[in-house]
């Protein structure tokens, strides 16, 4: 669906169209409203991503793969001895969750290999990176990371590479889901500067069969807005179907 079918379809389903039942919801009043309900669909259905199918259908369109043309090959910085960064800053999308982290390693005297991802927490990490089974290992292709605090930004994220110095590692191949966009009907300048009133219509980027599901998300948020008492029912349908 375009933005302004789901703009359309919003106030039919809020029965807005020619009724003055209750005050009309301007289109960006309404784009709120549909940004705030992709939002909450996606964190409501990542949980579960591909564990099941319909949602894994759900939020496929928001799935980066790398290394693509969209998501070219991501290059690290040596931080410390043995330890490298990876600035999710430098992704090509605005990043939401990671689905897989592979990365290309080289060691002196061997071909290169990649190297298969695996994230541990910070409570454990001392005992990995001593364990011969779960610590680094170029030849099993083991290599641990950790999510922290970019090293040169604040306020942004960074994921960090566990080496031991057994090997070096010098690009990072990361399949992500990014955030959704924002979508924007058109005429008003939106709250966040993203877009301008004289910016062309952005239409949303969930796969299409699932636009209609957002529009009812949306207006059960609305309908607590506007004080109808069907709308935690109404979300809680939306969400399970």
């Amino acid at each position: 669906m375009l933005i302004r079918e789901q703009q359309y379809d919003f106030k039919i389903k809020a029965d807005k169209v020619d009724s003055l039942k209750t005050r009309n919801f301007l289109p960006a009043e309404i784009d709120w409203m549909l940004n705030l309900a992709i939002q909450n669909f996606v964190d409501n259905k990542y949980g579960d991503f591909e564990k099941i199918q319909d949602l894994t259908d759900q939020l496929s369109s928001l799935v980066i793969k790398s290394p693509t043309t969209d998501q070219p090959a991501v290059p690290v910085t040596q931080v410390a001895s043995g330890v490298y960064e990876m600035k999710l800053d430098d992704l090509q999308f605005p990043y939401l969750h990671l689905v897989r982290l592979n990365a290309l390693a080289t060691k002196q005297g061997c071909s290169s290999k990649i190297m298969k991802g695996d994230e541990v927490s910070h409570d454990t990490l001392n005992k990995v990176l001593l364990s011969p089974f779960e610590g680094p290992n170029f030849n099993w292709m083991n290599l641990p990371y950790v999510f922290g605090k970019d090293v040169s930004n604040e306020g942004k994220s960074s994921i960090f590479f566990y080496t031991n110095n057994d090997f070096i590692i010098s690009e990072v191949y990361p399949d992500y889901i990014k955030i959704p966009k924002q979508v924007f009907f058109g005429g008003y300048n939106s709250l966040n500067g993203e877009y301008i009133s004289t910016d062309p219509p952005v239409n949303c980027d969930l796969p299409p069969a699932f636009h209609r599901r957002i529009v009812d998300i949306a207006v059960a948020e609305a309908s607590d807005y506007i004080n109808k008492p069907d709308y935690a029912q109404k979300l809680q349908k939306t969400f399970t179907q």
